[in-house]
């Protein structure tokens, strides 16, 4: 049975400790590791967003138990309330969202040097796991989505799977773009882009739907222009919500375990 546990670690820009959901499976490593964001949303619907979870240990179950998959361990990184600055390199662009201000410092560099230095070192000290890109993954979505785009493409050698639910690129989609142009990219990584045709993070605007795809495939057209080999992108009838993603994240379990 799959244990979880809770460690705190306190990012160095930050005084407050910030809770890390670790979901541990039976038996022996190494395990690779899946490190993800807005970690209570993943795991149980006590503690996520509108009491939906992704419900990660059940697909997990499903799939080990039928052998489709190998075993790995999901670390989850909770947000915060700068969540939407943690998770970008770059400021927003202004007026995206009708009457919510996005503005302020982004903190994206800050938070992936905690994921980086603190989290993996503790994660890789405390378990049996693979210590190599080929044993690390990176997901999310929305801003998770972003910032573990930025993350990876800033550090080409860490992760050899990157997962983006519903890219929210659209909060500075010309620094993004850029940013993916000019990185030194590993052309073995592996990235996986799913986006819904009904997403939106504005109401007001019935047309953000075509945000969210423009910028699934622009950022497609990117990474494939810049020589990545495996780019899988998918487009679904969802909306923008974890119950989506709790469905996306079994395909990507797939694909993401077909080599492992």
């Amino acid at each position: 049975m799959r244990q979880l546990k809770t460690i705190f670690l306190t990012p160095s820009y930050d005084t407050v400790c910030r809770p890390i959901r670790i979901l541990i499976p039976d038996g022996k490593g190494p395990f690779d590791v899946l490190y993800m964001h807005d970690g209570q949303n993943l795991f149980e619907s006590n503690t996520a967003y509108g009491g939906v979870s992704w419900g990660i240990p059940e697909t997990l179950d499903q799939l080990c138990a039928a052998n489709l998959i190998k075993d790995l361990i999901v670390v989850g990184i909770d947000n915060s309330p700068m969540r939407m600055h943690e998770y970008s390199y770059f400021n927003a662009v202004p007026n995206m969202i009708e009457g919510r201000d996005l503005e302020g410092p982004p903190k994206g560099h800050q938070y992936a040097h905690f994921l980086i230095t603190d989290v993996i070192p503790a994660i890789e000290s405390m378990f049996e796991v693979n210590q190599n890109p080929a044993g690390r993954m990176i997901a999310g979505s929305s801003m998770g989505a972003l910032i573990s785009a930025e993350i990876a493409l800033s550090n080409p050698h860490l992760f050899g799977v990157i997962g983006c639910f519903s890219l929210a690129s659209w909060f500075s989609e010309d620094d993004f773009l850029n940013m993916v142009n000019e990185s030194s990219v590993n052309p073995v990584d592996r990235y996986w882009i799913s986006v819904g045709r009904c997403e939106t993070s504005n109401e007001k605007n019935p047309r953000f739907n075509e945000l969210y795809i423009k910028n699934a495939q622009n950022f497609k057209d990117a990474l494939l222009a810049k020589g990545i080999r495996d780019v899988f992108y998918v487009e679904n009838k969802e909306a923008h919500h974890e119950s989506a993603w709790k469905q996306a994240f079994l395909h990507f379990m797939l694909w993401a375990r077909k080599n492992g």
